[in-house]
């Protein structure tokens, strides 16, 4: 969690840092260890400036810097680079990502989902009741916000944390 812009966070030091460029440290050929193998990365932080209603708490960067899109960039290795990844975003592109006093409404949203469904679905059907949630949270908000979250994947099988094991609806 932290503020961000485009395609970057912004770390304790206040240097932006691109998304891309971390998942990239966990590529396929600057990361051996975790060839074919899942890696999730999940980023709360505003996106742009775009969206809707009253902003109090989103979180948001003042900067000017010009980032590129979510996109993963290309590679020139014959074997995919950045396969089997999932990038989950809090927002869309270019616009913010809200929080409450609570915490944000992606990952309240996340923790809720993935611990009713974690024992029973893969995790791009529950990147998608994340969206769902999300975006209900938010328009049912009273600042009239609107916010949807981008999942981006590479993975290539479908992919189960806990089969069989029930964390029940927490607290």
């Amino acid at each position: 969690m932290s503020h961000g812009k485009d395609d970057k966070f912004y770390a304790y030091d206040g240097k932006p840092i691109k998304v891309s460029a971390v998942c990239n440290m966990f590529s396929n050929s600057k990361c051996e260890v975790f060839r074919n193998k899942p890696k999730l990365f999940f980023v709360q932080a505003c996106r742009g400036k775009r969206g809707g209603g009253f902003l109090d708490v989103a979180d948001g960067a003042t900067g000017n810097e010009e980032g590129s899109s979510a996109q993963v960039p290309p590679t020139e290795s014959k074997d995919l680079d950045m396969v089997d990844m999932l990038i989950g975003y809090s927002s869309f592109d270019g616009y913010k990502s809200y929080r409450v006093e609570e915490g944000s409404y992606f990952i309240q949203s996340l923790v809720s989902v993935f611990r009713k469904y974690a024992d029973k679905e893969d995790i791009m059907r529950m990147m998608t009741r994340v969206n769902d949630e999300v975006y209900r949270r938010a328009n049912e908000s009273s600042y009239g916000r609107t916010q949807v979250p981008t999942p981006i994947p590479t993975l290539r099988k479908l992919l189960y944390f806990w089969p069989g094991i029930n964390f029940g609806e927490g607290p």
